[in-house]
């Protein structure tokens, strides 16, 4: 678990400044309720304040399972999806489009390393920067950069190409073990500069397998 975010033990514990009511049967909805759906079956609204590891019943860590939480995410969209909800009232059918919504965009989110490091970093308080952050960079990493993007920019080698990808495939593993380090001893600092690498590295990862893509559609 990350230092100074909350356990699994107390994910809901701000999950509403109020306990809210069914809007169905009016039953008081405590924050240590099911999540989407009350005792009476009816799916609710989406909670307030609730953020993505909360609703899939995660620790707030970089270190997640991605396998495990593949399958939880599967599991929730077959019970939330809309197109079981065609048959069900107007307001069960636009919470379960809510409640999808809000899923995906959680799981979006917290199955790829670089966008779960950069929200535990905005509920950590100290998001990354752009301006200031891009602009207090290394000059070496920036040259790092600038020559891996050219090399790619002027090869005409699927060979090159692949071959820069899988030294930048190396880079990603190992700033993603170093992040997970970083965030494990609380040292939000180290997380936010490594992060800011990572997003570097990433984009470069974007860029080979666009140029992948063309090949194969040539």
């Amino acid at each position: 678990m990350t230092p100074g975010l909350s356990s699994a033990a107390d994910i809901h514990s701000d999950a509403a400044s109020s306990s809210p009511s069914c809007w169905k049967c009016g039953n008081t909805i405590h924050p240590s309720d099911e999540i989407f759906f009350c005792k009476c079956g009816v799916i609710m609204a989406p909670r307030p304040n609730m953020d993505h590891f909360q609703l899939f019943n995660l620790e707030k860590s970089f270190n997640l399972n991605e396998e495990s939480l593949s399958q939880k995410f599967k599991d929730l969209q077959r019970q939330l999806h809309p197109d079981k909800f065609t048959q069900k009232s107007e307001t069960e059918q636009q919470y379960s489009a809510d409640q999808s919504s809000q899923v995906n965009k959680a799981y979006t989110t917290l199955i790829k390393p670089l966008s779960r490091g950069l929200y535990l970093l905005e509920l950590s308080g100290d998001p990354i920067d752009e301006t200031t952050d891009n602009t207090n960079l290394d000059p070496d990493f920036l040259m790092e950069i600038m020559e891996i993007n050219e090399d790619l920019a002027e090869t005409d080698s699927m060979e090159k190409v692949n071959a820069i990808r899988k030294r930048n495939q190396q880079v990603l593993q190992r700033l993603t073990t170093d992040i997970s380090m970083a965030f494990d001893k609380g040292d939000i600092s180290e997380a936010r500069k490594l992060l800011i690498h990572l997003k570097y590295y990433d984009n470069i990862a974007g860029k080979i397998k666009e140029l992948e893509r063309k090949e194969f559609e040539d």
